[in-house]
Protein backbone atom coordinates (compact mmCIF):
# COMPACT_ATOMS: atom_id res chain seq x y z
CA UNK A 1 0.00 0.00 0.00
CA UNK A 2 1.21 3.53 -0.74
CA UNK A 3 0.38 6.81 0.94
CA UNK A 4 -0.58 10.11 -0.68
CA UNK A 5 3.08 10.93 -1.33
CA UNK A 6 3.82 7.65 -3.07
CA UNK A 7 5.77 6.10 -0.20
CA UNK A 8 5.12 2.62 1.16
CA UNK A 9 3.29 2.41 4.45
CA UNK A 10 3.14 -0.33 7.06
CA UNK A 11 0.38 -2.93 6.64
CA UNK A 12 -0.52 -4.53 9.98
CA UNK A 13 -0.95 -8.30 9.63
CA UNK A 14 -1.74 -10.72 12.42
CA UNK A 15 -0.15 -14.16 12.42
CA UNK A 16 -1.67 -16.11 15.26
CA UNK A 17 -1.54 -13.74 18.23
CA UNK A 18 1.33 -11.69 16.83
CA UNK A 19 1.05 -8.64 14.60
CA UNK A 20 3.69 -7.98 11.98
CA UNK A 21 4.22 -4.64 10.23
CA UNK A 22 5.14 -5.24 6.61
CA UNK A 23 7.13 -2.45 4.99
CA UNK A 24 7.94 -1.05 8.43
CA UNK A 25 11.20 0.62 7.59
CA UNK A 26 10.66 1.33 3.90
CA UNK A 27 11.81 4.86 3.15
CA UNK A 28 9.22 7.08 1.45
CA UNK A 29 9.89 7.63 -2.21
CA UNK A 30 8.93 10.94 -3.78
CA UNK A 31 7.81 10.75 -7.42
CA UNK A 32 6.69 14.34 -7.82
CA UNK A 33 8.48 17.16 -9.57
CA UNK A 34 9.24 20.55 -8.04
CA UNK A 35 7.28 23.14 -10.03
CA UNK A 36 9.19 26.14 -11.36
CA UNK A 37 7.67 29.34 -10.12
CA UNK A 38 7.41 31.77 -13.04
CA UNK A 39 7.42 35.21 -11.43
CA UNK A 40 6.79 38.21 -13.73
CA UNK A 41 8.82 41.42 -13.66
CA UNK A 42 8.23 43.31 -10.43
CA UNK A 43 6.19 46.51 -10.94
CA UNK A 44 8.50 48.31 -8.50
CA UNK A 45 11.57 47.35 -10.52
CA UNK A 46 9.78 48.51 -13.65
CA UNK A 47 9.05 51.86 -12.04
CA UNK A 48 12.64 52.27 -10.81
CA UNK A 49 14.23 51.77 -14.23
CA UNK A 50 11.52 53.75 -16.01
CA UNK A 51 12.31 56.70 -13.74
CA UNK A 52 16.05 56.28 -14.35
CA UNK A 53 15.47 56.27 -18.11
CA UNK A 54 13.15 59.27 -17.85
CA UNK A 55 15.75 61.30 -15.92
CA UNK A 56 18.42 60.31 -18.46
CA UNK A 57 16.25 61.49 -21.36
CA UNK A 58 15.36 64.77 -19.61
CA UNK A 59 19.05 65.41 -18.97
CA UNK A 60 19.84 65.05 -22.66
CA UNK A 61 16.93 67.23 -23.70
CA UNK A 62 18.57 70.01 -21.72
CA UNK A 63 22.03 68.97 -22.94
CA UNK A 64 21.19 69.19 -26.63
CA UNK A 65 19.41 72.51 -26.06
CA UNK A 66 22.10 74.38 -24.12
CA UNK A 67 25.46 72.58 -24.51
CA UNK A 68 25.92 73.63 -28.14
CA UNK A 69 26.02 76.99 -29.86
CA UNK A 70 22.72 76.09 -31.49
CA UNK A 71 20.13 73.53 -30.24
CA UNK A 72 20.54 70.09 -31.78
CA UNK A 73 16.88 69.68 -32.67
CA UNK A 74 17.04 66.15 -34.11
CA UNK A 75 18.58 64.84 -30.88
CA UNK A 76 16.20 66.97 -28.81
CA UNK A 77 13.31 65.22 -30.56
CA UNK A 78 14.96 61.83 -29.99
CA UNK A 79 15.36 62.67 -26.30
CA UNK A 80 11.74 63.85 -26.04
CA UNK A 81 10.56 60.60 -27.60
CA UNK A 82 12.79 58.63 -25.24
CA UNK A 83 11.41 60.51 -22.24
CA UNK A 84 7.85 59.90 -23.43
CA UNK A 85 8.50 56.21 -23.79
CA UNK A 86 10.10 55.80 -20.38
CA UNK A 87 7.21 57.77 -18.87
CA UNK A 88 4.85 55.23 -20.43
CA UNK A 89 6.83 52.55 -18.61
CA UNK A 90 5.42 53.95 -15.37
CA UNK A 91 1.95 53.19 -16.71
CA UNK A 92 2.92 49.70 -17.93
CA UNK A 93 4.10 48.93 -14.39
CA UNK A 94 0.46 49.22 -13.26
CA UNK A 95 -0.65 46.49 -15.67
CA UNK A 96 -0.04 42.76 -15.87
CA UNK A 97 2.27 43.21 -18.86
CA UNK A 98 5.38 44.15 -16.88
CA UNK A 99 7.47 41.32 -18.34
CA UNK A 100 6.62 42.32 -21.92
CA UNK A 101 7.23 45.94 -21.00
CA UNK A 102 10.69 45.10 -19.64
CA UNK A 103 11.66 43.64 -23.03
CA UNK A 104 10.52 46.79 -24.79
CA UNK A 105 12.37 49.06 -22.33
CA UNK A 106 15.69 47.21 -22.67
CA UNK A 107 15.38 46.96 -26.47
CA UNK A 108 14.62 50.67 -26.81
CA UNK A 109 17.47 51.58 -24.45
CA UNK A 110 19.89 49.60 -26.64
CA UNK A 111 18.71 51.37 -29.80
CA UNK A 112 18.66 54.83 -28.21
CA UNK A 113 22.20 54.38 -26.90
CA UNK A 114 23.29 53.52 -30.44
CA UNK A 115 21.80 56.80 -31.67
CA UNK A 116 23.38 58.80 -28.85
CA UNK A 117 26.78 57.20 -29.51
CA UNK A 118 26.51 58.14 -33.18
CA UNK A 119 25.72 61.72 -32.21
CA UNK A 120 28.31 62.13 -29.44
CA UNK A 121 30.99 59.55 -30.43
CA UNK A 122 32.69 57.24 -27.96
CA UNK A 123 34.59 60.19 -26.50
CA UNK A 124 31.48 60.95 -24.44
CA UNK A 125 31.48 57.42 -22.96
CA UNK A 126 27.76 57.22 -23.67
CA UNK A 127 28.28 53.73 -25.04
CA UNK A 128 29.40 52.66 -21.55
CA UNK A 129 25.74 52.92 -20.57
CA UNK A 130 25.36 49.56 -22.32
CA UNK A 131 26.89 48.17 -19.14
CA UNK A 132 24.06 49.80 -17.20
CA UNK A 133 21.55 48.40 -19.71
CA UNK A 134 22.98 44.92 -19.16
CA UNK A 135 22.58 45.12 -15.39
CA UNK A 136 19.11 46.60 -15.81
CA UNK A 137 18.25 43.67 -18.06
CA UNK A 138 19.29 41.20 -15.33
CA UNK A 139 17.07 42.99 -12.84
CA UNK A 140 14.10 43.40 -15.21
CA UNK A 141 14.01 40.00 -16.94
CA UNK A 142 12.57 37.18 -14.77
CA UNK A 143 15.07 34.46 -13.90
CA UNK A 144 13.22 31.73 -15.78
CA UNK A 145 13.87 33.61 -19.07
CA UNK A 146 17.47 32.41 -19.18
CA UNK A 147 17.73 32.22 -22.97
CA UNK A 148 16.48 35.80 -23.32
CA UNK A 149 19.02 36.99 -20.75
CA UNK A 150 21.88 35.26 -22.57
CA UNK A 151 20.71 36.58 -25.94
CA UNK A 152 20.42 40.19 -24.79
CA UNK A 153 23.77 40.01 -22.96
CA UNK A 154 25.42 38.80 -26.17
CA UNK A 155 23.86 41.62 -28.22
CA UNK A 156 24.90 44.24 -25.64
CA UNK A 157 28.54 43.09 -25.69
CA UNK A 158 28.49 43.10 -29.50
CA UNK A 159 27.09 46.64 -29.58
CA UNK A 160 29.77 47.96 -27.22
CA UNK A 161 32.51 46.48 -29.40
CA UNK A 162 30.84 47.77 -32.58
CA UNK A 163 30.58 51.29 -31.15
CA UNK A 164 34.32 51.36 -30.50
CA UNK A 165 35.02 50.66 -34.17
CA UNK A 166 32.12 52.43 -35.90
CA UNK A 167 31.99 55.62 -33.82
CA UNK A 168 35.57 56.19 -32.63
CA UNK A 169 36.59 59.37 -30.84
CA UNK A 170 38.18 61.90 -33.17
CA UNK A 171 41.57 63.30 -32.25
CA UNK A 172 41.02 66.51 -34.21
CA UNK A 173 38.53 68.33 -31.99
CA UNK A 174 38.39 71.84 -30.74
CA UNK A 175 39.09 72.76 -27.17
CA UNK A 176 35.40 73.56 -26.56
CA UNK A 177 34.31 70.25 -28.04
CA UNK A 178 36.85 68.37 -25.93
CA UNK A 179 35.57 70.07 -22.78
CA UNK A 180 32.01 69.23 -23.78
CA UNK A 181 32.97 65.60 -24.34
CA UNK A 182 34.65 65.46 -20.94
CA UNK A 183 31.55 66.87 -19.28
CA UNK A 184 29.31 64.40 -21.13
CA UNK A 185 31.66 61.55 -20.22
CA UNK A 186 31.48 62.48 -16.54
CA UNK A 187 27.67 62.59 -16.69
CA UNK A 188 27.46 59.25 -18.51
CA UNK A 189 29.79 57.59 -16.04
CA UNK A 190 27.58 58.91 -13.26
CA UNK A 191 24.47 57.48 -14.97
CA UNK A 192 26.26 54.16 -15.45
CA UNK A 193 27.30 53.89 -11.81
CA UNK A 194 23.85 54.88 -10.58
CA UNK A 195 21.95 52.38 -12.74
CA UNK A 196 24.45 49.56 -12.13
CA UNK A 197 24.27 50.15 -8.37
CA UNK A 198 20.49 50.17 -8.48
CA UNK A 199 20.40 46.95 -10.51
CA UNK A 200 22.91 45.25 -8.20
CA UNK A 201 20.88 46.27 -5.15
CA UNK A 202 17.71 44.83 -6.72
CA UNK A 203 19.38 41.56 -7.70
CA UNK A 204 21.00 41.24 -4.25
CA UNK A 205 17.69 41.90 -2.50
CA UNK A 206 15.92 39.42 -4.75
CA UNK A 207 18.51 36.70 -4.10
CA UNK A 208 18.36 37.33 -0.34
CA UNK A 209 14.58 37.12 -0.35
CA UNK A 210 14.60 33.95 -2.43
CA UNK A 211 17.14 32.37 -0.06
CA UNK A 212 14.94 33.31 2.90
CA UNK A 213 11.83 31.97 1.17
CA UNK A 214 13.57 28.72 0.23
CA UNK A 215 14.88 28.30 3.77
CA UNK A 216 11.41 28.88 5.17
CA UNK A 217 9.87 26.49 2.65
CA UNK A 218 12.48 23.84 3.48
CA UNK A 219 11.78 24.20 7.20
CA UNK A 220 8.03 24.05 6.60
CA UNK A 221 8.45 21.02 4.34
CA UNK A 222 10.60 19.29 6.95
CA UNK A 223 8.04 20.08 9.66
CA UNK A 224 5.17 18.72 7.55
CA UNK A 225 7.15 15.63 6.61
CA UNK A 226 7.80 14.84 10.28
CA UNK A 227 4.44 15.83 11.77
CA UNK A 228 1.06 14.15 11.89
CA UNK A 229 -1.29 16.78 10.44
CA UNK A 230 -4.26 15.93 12.68
CA UNK A 231 -2.59 15.80 16.10
CA UNK A 232 0.49 17.95 15.60
CA UNK A 233 2.79 15.33 17.11
CA UNK A 234 5.47 13.38 15.25
CA UNK A 235 4.58 10.80 12.64
CA UNK A 236 6.54 7.63 11.88
CA UNK A 237 9.33 9.36 9.95
CA UNK A 238 11.32 10.93 12.82
CA UNK A 239 10.83 7.83 14.98
CA UNK A 240 12.20 5.53 12.31
CA UNK A 241 15.11 7.92 11.74
CA UNK A 242 15.97 7.87 15.45
CA UNK A 243 15.68 4.07 15.57
CA UNK A 244 18.03 3.74 12.61
CA UNK A 245 20.55 5.81 14.57
CA UNK A 246 20.21 3.46 17.53
CA UNK A 247 20.64 0.43 15.26
CA UNK A 248 23.72 2.01 13.70
CA UNK A 249 25.21 2.51 17.18
CA UNK A 250 24.60 -1.09 18.20
CA UNK A 251 21.15 -0.63 19.74
CA UNK A 252 20.13 -0.44 23.38
CA UNK A 253 19.66 2.42 25.79
CA UNK A 254 16.01 3.15 24.99
CA UNK A 255 12.50 1.78 25.38
CA UNK A 256 9.49 1.53 23.07
CA UNK A 257 5.94 2.01 24.32
CA UNK A 258 2.87 1.38 22.15
CA UNK A 259 -0.27 3.13 23.45
CA UNK A 260 -3.72 2.16 22.20
CA UNK A 261 -7.12 3.69 23.00
CA UNK A 262 -9.42 1.00 24.36
CA UNK A 263 -12.62 0.33 22.39
CA UNK A 264 -12.00 3.32 20.17
CA UNK A 265 -14.10 1.93 17.32
CA UNK A 266 -17.17 1.90 19.57
CA UNK A 267 -16.41 5.43 20.78
CA UNK A 268 -15.87 6.61 17.21
CA UNK A 269 -19.13 5.05 16.03
CA UNK A 270 -21.01 6.65 18.91
CA UNK A 271 -19.47 10.13 18.68
CA UNK A 272 -18.86 10.35 14.97
CA UNK A 273 -15.57 10.63 13.11
CA UNK A 274 -15.15 14.36 13.75
CA UNK A 275 -15.35 14.02 17.55
CA UNK A 276 -13.28 10.85 17.28
CA UNK A 277 -10.49 12.85 15.68
CA UNK A 278 -10.81 15.48 18.42
CA UNK A 279 -10.44 12.73 21.03
CA UNK A 280 -7.30 11.36 19.35
CA UNK A 281 -5.81 14.87 19.30
CA UNK A 282 -6.67 15.40 22.97
CA UNK A 283 -4.97 12.15 23.97
CA UNK A 284 -1.97 13.10 21.80
CA UNK A 285 -1.67 16.36 23.76
CA UNK A 286 -1.92 14.40 27.04
CA UNK A 287 0.92 12.13 25.91
CA UNK A 288 3.05 15.06 24.79
CA UNK A 289 2.66 16.73 28.16
CA UNK A 290 3.36 13.52 30.10
CA UNK A 291 6.72 12.56 28.58
CA UNK A 292 10.03 14.39 28.52
CA UNK A 293 11.17 16.61 25.66
CA UNK A 294 13.92 14.08 24.93
CA UNK A 295 11.27 11.40 24.30
CA UNK A 296 9.57 11.14 20.89
CA UNK A 297 5.78 10.89 21.00
CA UNK A 298 4.37 9.86 17.63
CA UNK A 299 1.11 8.80 16.08
CA UNK A 300 1.78 5.31 14.82
CA UNK A 301 -1.50 4.89 13.00
CA UNK A 302 -5.21 5.24 13.70
CA UNK A 303 -5.72 5.36 17.47
CA UNK A 304 -2.29 3.94 18.27
CA UNK A 305 0.72 5.94 19.46
CA UNK A 306 4.38 5.02 19.77
CA UNK A 307 6.65 6.62 22.35
CA UNK A 308 10.42 6.32 22.09
CA UNK A 309 11.89 6.84 25.56
CA UNK A 310 15.59 7.60 25.72
CA UNK A 311 17.86 6.82 28.69
CA UNK A 312 15.16 5.22 30.82
CA UNK A 313 15.84 2.56 33.45
CA UNK A 314 13.82 -0.67 33.44
CA UNK A 315 12.48 0.07 36.92
CA UNK A 316 11.23 3.50 35.81
CA UNK A 317 9.54 2.35 32.63
CA UNK A 318 6.52 0.68 34.22
CA UNK A 319 5.86 3.49 36.72
CA UNK A 320 6.04 6.19 34.02
CA UNK A 321 3.60 4.34 31.77
CA UNK A 322 1.25 3.35 34.58
CA UNK A 323 1.00 6.97 35.74
CA UNK A 324 -0.05 7.89 32.21
CA UNK A 325 -2.65 5.12 32.11
CA UNK A 326 -4.05 6.12 35.50
CA UNK A 327 -4.21 9.86 34.70
CA UNK A 328 -6.18 9.22 31.51
CA UNK A 329 -8.55 6.75 33.22
CA UNK A 330 -9.31 9.25 36.02
CA UNK A 331 -9.84 12.28 33.75
CA UNK A 332 -12.77 11.98 31.31
CA UNK A 333 -12.57 14.06 28.14
CA UNK A 334 -15.24 16.69 27.45
CA UNK A 335 -16.23 16.47 23.82
CA UNK A 336 -19.91 17.30 24.06
CA UNK A 337 -22.78 17.23 26.53
CA UNK A 338 -21.35 14.26 28.41
CA UNK A 339 -17.75 13.56 29.51
CA UNK A 340 -16.17 10.64 27.67
CA UNK A 341 -14.34 8.13 29.86
CA UNK A 342 -11.30 6.73 28.08
CA UNK A 343 -8.79 4.07 29.06
CA UNK A 344 -5.49 3.09 27.51
CA UNK A 345 -3.75 -0.21 26.97
CA UNK A 346 0.03 0.05 26.84
CA UNK A 347 2.67 -2.42 25.76
CA UNK A 348 6.35 -1.63 26.21
CA UNK A 349 9.77 -3.19 25.82
CA UNK A 350 13.32 -2.22 26.72
CA UNK A 351 16.15 -2.46 24.19
CA UNK A 352 19.45 -3.88 25.35
CA UNK A 353 22.77 -3.49 23.59
CA UNK A 354 22.55 -5.54 20.44
CA UNK A 355 18.72 -5.55 20.30
CA UNK A 356 17.40 -4.34 16.96
CA UNK A 357 14.68 -1.72 16.85
CA UNK A 358 12.48 -4.05 14.83
CA UNK A 359 12.67 -6.73 17.53
CA UNK A 360 12.01 -4.16 20.26
CA UNK A 361 8.91 -2.84 18.47
CA UNK A 362 7.67 -6.39 17.90
CA UNK A 363 8.16 -7.13 21.60
CA UNK A 364 6.23 -3.98 22.55
CA UNK A 365 3.49 -4.90 20.09
CA UNK A 366 3.25 -8.39 21.59
CA UNK A 367 2.96 -6.80 25.04
CA UNK A 368 0.20 -4.49 23.77
CA UNK A 369 -1.66 -7.46 22.34
CA UNK A 370 -1.46 -9.13 25.75
CA UNK A 371 -2.72 -5.95 27.47
CA UNK A 372 -5.68 -5.69 25.09
CA UNK A 373 -6.68 -9.32 25.70
CA UNK A 374 -6.24 -9.30 29.44
CA UNK A 375 -8.90 -6.78 30.37
CA UNK A 376 -7.54 -3.56 28.84
CA UNK A 377 -6.65 -0.43 30.87
CA UNK A 378 -3.32 -1.98 31.81
CA UNK A 379 0.41 -1.80 31.17
CA UNK A 380 2.35 -4.88 30.05
CA UNK A 381 6.12 -5.04 29.61
CA UNK A 382 7.23 -7.25 26.78
CA UNK A 383 9.80 -10.08 26.76
CA UNK A 384 12.80 -8.16 25.46
CA UNK A 385 16.25 -7.75 26.99
CA UNK A 386 16.23 -6.56 30.61
CA UNK A 387 12.43 -6.58 30.70
CA UNK A 388 12.35 -10.33 30.13
CA UNK A 389 14.77 -10.91 33.05
CA UNK A 390 12.83 -8.54 35.30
Amino acid sequence: MRDAHGGRVAIPVRVGNKRLDVGFFDAPVSTGEIPIRRVPTSPRVMVAFSLAGLLFALFYIVWFLVAYDEPQWPMVLVSVGTATFFASGLLIARTRYTTQGSFVIVTLAMLVLLVYTAALSTASDVHMLYLAAGFAMLALFPEHLLKARIGYATVIVALVIACEFVFPASSAVSEAEAARNDLAASANRMWTVMIVAMAMAIVLYRNTRQHRDLSGAAELGEYRANTDPMTGIANRRPVLARLREHDGQGGGGYAIALVDIDSFKMINDRLGHEDGDVLISAIANRLRGHFRQTDVVSRWGGDEFLVLLSLVEPGELFSVLDRLRESVARSPFSLGAEPIAVTLSIGAAMALKGDSSRDTINAADQALYTAKHSGRNTVVLGPSGVTEKA
